[in-house]
């Protein structure tokens, strides 16, 4: 979603030192009820974007906060910035991303926000929304400072219903051992494969002409991962059009947890006419909520135990991307 406005400048004190980016986080996250993290994801761009003279502060507690960055830190927090350029062409020059839940900033916070946005022309503001929160806060805020605004709801028409904005769900779930299989413990995905590896093996389809199989993410090949990827880029590329959201990792992201070995691949090929496999699906799994850096563990944590009081023999599977060719 999108704001404008047009409001004086006013200059913070700026002899507070900038808040450590471990309090940055708990600040955004703290009463997070989602399962994808809030804010800046990783402390190397923080920095970047502290040091960055463009960026906006505001004072809490004698520190200093961001709350606003420049379009070009985008993929800090997921966003796509020439896509965030596209879409706000014509109604502003500068454009800005909110790095704080607006709706949680007290009435101050919020007042140095808007204080500190301005300029002489107009600005158009990028912000994550839940429950229409953040929409309600600034809207209430620009309007006590007579700003003019106007809100931009970024739709997909491809949804379901024609008339929603686009979402990625996040896949999850909790498996046991059962008792049948030797002494009760809590296993791994490692685990898993070495029961499939030794019992099971390779799936055929009815047909003969679609093998499935399983295999750890650190026994992939350099060739079969760059096939993975060429496939996951164009799908999600796919689902990402006509939305600032950069719907995929990077490349570095992505085969740093796709050759993890907390994660176990499932992959489906199919034969063609002149017999050459090709990589059709493929789904993968991690058992390290600490490897997405994307999630809000203690909110996803919770939701587990909430679940399953007893996590003594339960593991916990995400599921980060299914990747299909249709």
């Amino acid at each position: 979603m999108s704001g404008i406005l047009s409001i004086e400048k006013i200059q913070l004190r700026s002899e507070y030192p900038v808040i450590n980016f471990r309090d940055y986080v708990s600040i955004c996250n703290c009463k997070n009820d989602g399962s994808r993290r809030r804010g800046i994801l990783s402390a190397e761009l923080y920095k970047e974007i502290i040091d960055d003279p463009d960026t906006i502060f505001i004072n809490s507690n004698n520190y200093r906060i961001p709350v606003l960055m420049g379009i070009d830190h985008g993929i800090a927090m997921g966003y796509d910035s020439d896509k965030c350029r596209e879409y706000a062409n014509g109604i502003s020059y500068e454009i800005k991303i909110l790095t704080l839940p607006f709706h949680e900033l007290n009435e101050d916070e919020k007042d140095q926000a808007v204080h500190s946005l301005l300029s002489d022309g107009s600005c158009t503001i990028y912000f994550g929304d839940h429950n229409n929160d953040e929409s309600r806060a600034l809207l209430g805020t620009l309007e006590k400072f007579n700003a003019q605004q106007s809100e931009v709801p970024i739709i997909d028409s491809r949804a379901a219903k024609g008339d929603e904005q686009a979402a990625l769900f996040l896949y999850a779930l909790s498996a046991e051992q059962s008792e049948d299989r030797g002494e009760r413990k809590k296993l791994s995905l490692s685990d898993a494969w070495e029961y499939y590896n030794e019992h099971m093996g390779t799936s055929y389809s009815s047909e003969g002409n679609a093998a499935t199989s399983l295999c750890m993410g650190d026994k992939i090949s350099d060739l079969q991962a760059e096939e993975m990827w060429n496939l996951y880029n164009d799908r999600f590329d796919f689902l990402g059009e006509g939305h600032p959201i950069s719907m995929q990792d990077s490349k570095e992201s992505f085969f740093k947890l796709l050759r993890s070995d907390r994660t176990m691949v499932a992959a489906t090929r199919i034969k063609g006419e002149n017999e050459s496999e090709e990589l059709a699906c493929f789904t993968y799994f991690n058992d390290n909520i600490a490897d997405l850096y994307w999630l809000n563990q203690k909110y996803l944590e919770d939701e587990f135990v909430a679940l399953h009081a007893d996590q003594s023999y339960m593991t916990n599977i995400f599921t980060p991307g299914i990747v299909s060719l249709e």
